[in-house]
């Protein structure tokens, strides 16, 4: 905290700092994500911009919701 500072400025720098915690831990959880490929699901077939070991998000959601592997 600051010193002399009044509740205000206490509030800040915490929103300050939270956002910067936050900002943080989702730089971290995106560096995790694969990059992907573009080019042919091997599901469906369709072309997509982004594959993920060769699946694109559609069907990536739809083994998700079904429980497939």
């Amino acid at each position: 905290m600051i010193k002399n500072a009044d509740n205000l400025d206490n509030a800040s720098e915490l929103a300050m700092l939270e956002a910067s915690i936050q900002e943080k831990f989702i730089r971290q959880k995106a560096a995790k994500i694969e990059k992907g490929l573009s080019g042919e699901c091997i599901e469906c077939g369709e072309f997509n911009q982004r594959l993920i070991s060769g699946i694109c998000s559609p069907c990536r959601d739809f083994r998700a919701k079904t429980g497939h592997r």
